[in-house]
C-alpha cells in the first residue's frame, strides 16, 4: 500500500458471506466448465488452457503463469503482537479490511456494522523502513517426488503413452512449503 508503484490512497475489501453471492465472474465459471465438459478428456495443463482460451466463445485472453511472476515474500509479522492481540483476528472471522497509504495497521470488522478495529501487527523494523519488494523466484518449486510418482503410475491405464510428457516433465522437490504440510 506505501509502495511508490502503487498510487492509491486506500484499499477495502470487503469479504462476501459463502452462499449469498452472484457475481459475473460465476458465469464465466460456467462457461469453463462448459468447455471443460464439451472436451471430454483434460490430460495435462496445457489442454487446460486451451478449454479456458475456447470458453466465452474464444474472448479469453489466458496468462499462462512463469516462474517468475511469482515472489518471495518475507512475513513481517510479529508473532509476540498477534498472540497478545485480544480477540485475535482469524480471516474466517472478518468481513472487511482498509489499508490506508501512510498507515502500517490494518483496520478491520468481524461484522459489517460492527466497529471498526485497528490491528497492529507487524515487526518494528518493518513499521519503520516498509516492507521491501520481494525478490521473483527463479526456480520452480516442484512437488514431492512420492506424488509425482502416484500421479504416473495413475496415469499409465488413464491417458494415453503420447500425451504423458508434461507429468514425466513435472519438477520434484521434497520441500514442502508450510501451507502444503496438511
Amino acid at each position: 500500500m506505501n509502495s511508490t508503484e502503487v498510487a492509491c490512497e486506500e484499499i477495502e475489501v470487503k469479504y462476501f458471506e459463502p452462499g449469498h453471492t452472484f457475481m459475473s465472474a460465476d458465469s464465466f465459471h460456467h462457461q469453463v466448465e462448459h468447455s471443460l465438459t464439451k472436451t471430454g478428456k483434460v490430460y495435462d495443463f496445457y489442454d487446460f488452457v486451451s478449454c479456458v482460451q475456447r470458453s466465452n466463445s474464444g474472448k479469453v485472453t489466458v496468462k499462462t503463469m512463469e516462474v517468475s511472476d511469482f515472489c518471495d515474500w518475507p512475513d513481517c509479522s510479529s508473532t509476540y503482537k498477534l498472540n497478545h492481540t485480544t480477540p485475535r483476528p482469524y480471516l474466517s472471522d472478518i468481513v472487511q479490511i482498509v489499508a490506508k497509504r501512510g498507515v502500517k495497521n490494518l483496520v478491520y470488522k468481524t461484522e459489517f456494522h460492527g466497529p471498526n478495529i485497528t490491528l497492529n501487527f507487524l515487526i518494528a523494523r518493518t513499521c519503520k523502513v516498509g516492507v521491501q519488494k520481494p525478490n521473483a523466484r527463479t526456480e520452480v518449486r516442484g512437488i514431492p517426488r512420492a506424488k509425482k510418482d502416484d500421479i504416473i503410475s495413475k496415469l499409465t491405464i488413464l491417458m494415453p503413452e503420447n500425451r504423458r510428457q508434461f507429468w514425466l516433465d513435472i519438477k520434484t522437490s521434497d520441500v514442502v512449503d508450510l501451507i502444503d504440510a496438511d
